[in-house]
């Protein structure tokens, strides 16, 4: 499965492996649902993407920033957690910041290393709840790496 969501009133996860356009959809969907029903009309999005999950293609990275306007309405705040080390990683999270807050998220898009670097920024943004959906992600083995359906390759 290239992705697993997790989905509760003010909070969307969601554990990343292999994208495709279709999986964008969906989060997309899911979070503009769950912003509906969720207090204040907002969510905060917590996307994990583990050290051994493959980059998205050009293509589906540009429909992702093509789609950030969705975010920006249904989102207070959005997580991208990318993890690993070294050299490469910390390009990525440099990139992914870059076109993110370029993309006038700055107050609202957060890249963080590791799950638990969330905690410390999501107080202003629905901590609670964050907190809730992290532990209920923890349970289902969402939080190691790798993932379920990486593990098999």
């Amino acid at each position: 499965m290239p992705v697993e969501t997790i989905a509760r009133p003010g909070v969307v996860f969601a554990l990343w492996g292999r994208p495709t356009l279709a999986d964008f959809d969906r989060i997309e969907r899911l979070i503009a649902e769950t912003a509906s029903s969720s207090p204040g009309g907002k969510v905060v999005y917590v996307a994990r993407i583990p050290a051994s999950a493959p980059a998205p293609d050009g293509a589906l990275v540009r429909y992702l920033l093509s789609r950030l306007g969705v975010f920006k309405q249904n989102c207070s705040a959005y997580h991208a957690i990318i993890e690993g080390s070294g050299f490469g990683v910390a390009i990525k999270r440099g990139v992914i910041t870059t076109l993110l807050q370029c993309s006038q998220t700055r107050d609202m898009v957060f890249v963080h290393a590791r799950v638990d670097s969330v905690l410390k920024t999501a107080t202003k943004h629905g901590l609670e709840q964050v907190c809730l959906v992290l532990e209920e992600a923890r349970h289902k083995g969402m939080l190691t790496d790798p993932p379920h359906e990486l593990a098999a390759h």
